[in-house]
């Protein structure tokens, strides 16, 4: 198992210009990591001219990146802001081959209230399987998450309710989709996610490692001081064979201390199972 991480209590510094892709590669070369996230957030000061040497010299320092994250709405009931979402996604995902990402996270969309769910089931699964076809066409591999609610979105993810996660990924089987298992979310919607993570095992591709301190509520804690079983999930990857990307997703707010703190809980944690 490869260790990454996505400094989400850090995104406002990349976003305003404090901190740069190079500096976040330096921070986790010191921090030991095997590769880096980057959030189409943190590019936002970038010029788009730029990223692909911006990927050079990340390649030239070393340094591996993991999963590229963006935010991906296919479910918003307007069907002009759907089909915006494809494009966006596809300068993403330009980004994301030019910064030499393995991975890309593609989200469903909103659970927009007041939508009959069966319609927000068919965009989502819709623009899911586009996606696909575009990541596949630009040769990155596309994963899903059963995802929460990032800051820029008013609702919580579609699939953030389990039975509509396993339902999406059932009508997407034929596709090159895998998933990027969220260990915290499933919390957050009140259920173990050990037992989701069991059911979906098979199309397992990364893990991002996110804790919270209750059930059935946003309560984001250091990854290792909240309630999520990181010994429980580790011991369902080992049996599994699983040996790809932990991604850590340090949104506590504790900034570049929890980010020091996760990595070495998980350091930790993985070499049990090695």
């Amino acid at each position: 198992m490869k260790l990454s991480c996505l400094p989400v209590s850090l995104f406002d510094d990349f976003r305003n210009g404090k901190r740069t892709i190079l500096d976040w590669v330096e921070q986790g070369k010191k921090l030991g990591l095997n590769g880096i996230d980057i959030s189409s957030l943190m590019l936002e000061p970038v010029e788009k001219r730029s990223i692909p040497g911006l990927g050079h010299t990340i390649r030239a320092m070393g340094m591996r990146v993991a999963m590229f994250t963006t935010y991906t709405d296919f479910t918003h009931p307007d069907k002009a802001v759907r089909e915006g979402q494809l494009e966006k996604l596809r300068r993403d995902t330009e980004a994301a081959v030019a910064v030499g990402a393995e991975l890309i996270r593609i989200t469903a969309g909103q659970d927009y209230p007041g939508v009959e769910s069966e319609r927000l089931m068919d965009w989502a699964c819709e623009g899911l399987y586009q996606a696909s076809l575009l990541c596949r066409r630009y040769g990155v591999e596309p994963v899903v998450e059963n995802h929460g609610q990032p800051s820029i979105w008013e609702f919580t993810d579609f699939t953030g309710k389990r039975d509509n996660f396993v339902s999406v990924m059932s009508r997407l089987e034929q596709t090159n989709i895998g998933i990027n298992f969220d260990t915290a979310n499933p919390v957050i919607h009140g259920y173990d996610p050990v037992v989701l993570l069991k059911e979906t095992i098979e199309r397992v591709k990364s893990i991002h490692a996110a804790d919270n301190s209750m059930y059935g509520s946003i309560a984001p804690v250091v990854v290792g001081k909240g309630i999520v079983p990181f010994a429980e999930i580790l011991e369902v990857l080992s049996e599994s064979g699983f040996d790809g990307w932990i991604c850590i997703e340090e949104s506590s707010g504790t900034r570049d201390a929890g980010i020091a703190e996760a990595v070495s809980f998980l350091q930790r944690s993985i070499d049990g199972y090695r």
